[in-house]
């Protein structure tokens, strides 16, 4: 094993389905490995918009993402996904810190194009 850390993406989809990758954290952890996990939740995402009223729309497969829409992704990911998993981590006697990417400045990001609203795409990572 070296320092360098691990980076693994977890998709929301993940999230539903009783997968075990919130064990293998655990267990990765426990080999000392370091880890930093990026999680999705598109599916959540959407439950909650229709909840709002809020309707989705994708282009070639993202979501067009208005000020409505981003408050609401906003609220799901970096609460209640970010949370829960965050939750059943430390629960599985894992060590987990949920934080998102505005959080210390972490990403900086540029919006794609005007039609797709606030998507946009990460163009820095600061990791200090």
């Amino acid at each position: 094993m070296n320092n360098k850390v691990t980076v693994v993406k977890i998709g929301g989809v993940a999230l539903s389905t009783g997968d075990t990758f919130l064990q293998d954290i655990v267990e990765l952890q426990k080999q000392k490995y370091p880890l930093v996990v990026v999680h999705g939740g598109g599916n959540l995402i959407t439950e909650w918009l229709k909840k709002q009223g809020i309707n989705t729309k994708f282009i070639q497969g993202e979501r067009v993402t208005d000020r409505s829409t981003l408050d609401v992704v906003t609220a799901v990911l970096g609460g209640l996904a970010n949370k829960q998993m965050v939750a059943v981590i430390n629960a599985m006697g894992g060590k987990a810190v949920g934080i998102s990417g505005v959080d210390g400045c972490l990403l900086e990001a540029e919006i794609k194009n005007a039609e797709m609203g606030y998507v946009g795409s990460v163009v820095k990572v600061n990791p200090a």
